[in-house]
């Protein structure tokens, strides 16, 4: 590829790059109301990618992580008066936690035994939120949750797109160096062959509760992250749509790629929300899409077009040269 063909495309990335930062000033409350709602649930769905894209455990039970990191925010903020950096670092923290302390047991099981149990936490723990009224709120949960402040400025409209663009990238970062790292080449090696990869020295069981806890920790920040955008943290948090939801968005766009459940997340969020112009053939035109995706790109979004670019990458440089 010649130089002004490699600066061409740099220019275009720069001027994409600037698009996604600032276009969204210029739009509408609501539209950009829903792009923030992407980019968190591309960073939920990049949690679940650690165990179901790389490791190939299928985890219905994100949720749960998502849930305490949305709950320990919300009553350090509303019980305690604690910062927004503050309580969002301890939702992350107390969900490390809980993956510490679950990830060992639950990833003694595989496959649909392993399915299970996630799915069980998170309803006990839905259950305990609904019971636990004087902390947690009951079925009511914790309305009023400030968007809050960094360094004196608030966190309103443009400034928690920004915010929110940031620890998108923070996370996209960690999951590619983890991808091209040793640990990253164990994952994949245990997705194509647990037996295989335990034959040639690899602890699966360790790296498997490794990939758990960082999706535990990138899970509750997501969570804190929504309880202050969206203002409310209820027992719905806890709910199977939470964890199914990730999970979608991880396969739609191709589990075990960097940017796969990115385009999943938004796909699966901006979607059904533009859709509503066309009322009951709303959901209907949404199932469509999603079944056409699934059987005509089995792999996902994201693998497809790189395989398609990799055909034509020759074709193009035979041309060039």
């Amino acid at each position: 590829m010649s130089r002004r063909a490699v600066r061409g495309r740099y220019i275009a990335y720069a001027c994409l790059l600037a698009a996604v930062v600032i276009g969204p000033k210029w739009l509408g409350p609501y539209d950009r109301h829903v792009l923030v709602l992407g980019v968190l649930n591309s960073v939920f769905a990049l949690s679940v990618n650690f165990t179901l894209g790389y490791v190939g455990q299928p985890n219905f039970g994100q949720a749960l992580f998502f849930g305490l990191g949305a709950y320990t925010s919300a009553i350090l903020t509303l019980r305690y008066g604690v910062s927004f950096v503050t309580s969002v670092a301890a939702a992350a923290l107390v969900a490390t936690v809980a993956g510490i302390a679950f990830g060992p047991v639950v990833l003694r099981l595989r496959g649909a035994y392993f399915c299970m149990v996630t799915i069980a936490l998170t309803q006990a723990f839905m259950l305990v939120s609904q019971n636990l009224v004087d902390l947690t709120g009951g079925p009511m949960g914790l309305p009023g949750i400030p968007r809050g402040e960094i360094l004196g400025l608030r966190l309103e409209g443009y400034n928690f797109w920004l915010l929110a663009l940031l620890v998108l990238a923070v996370t996209l970062l960690a999951t590619w160096r983890f991808q091209h790292s040793v640990v990253g080449r164990a994952w994949i090696g245990m997705r194509e062959s647990e037996t295989l990869a335990r034959s040639v020295g690899i602890d699966t069981y360790s790296y498997a509760v490794l990939a758990y806890v960082i999706g535990a920790f990138f899970a509750g920040v997501a969570g804190g992250l929504h309880a202050h955008y969206t203002s409310l943290v209820d027992p719905n948090v806890f709910g199977f749509s939470w964890s199914s939801l990730a999970v979608v968005a991880t396969v739609l766009g191709g589990g075990g790629t960097v940017w796969g459940p990115v385009c999943g997340a938004m796909a699966i969020t901006l979607l059904p929300e533009y859709l509503r112009l066309a009322e009951m053939w709303r959901l209907p035109i949404f199932g469509l899409f999603l079944i056409a995706v699934v059987v005509g790109m089995p792999e996902g979004l994201i693998p497809v077009l790189m395989k398609r670019r990799l055909k034509a990458g020759p074709r193009f440089s035979s041309q060039g040269g």
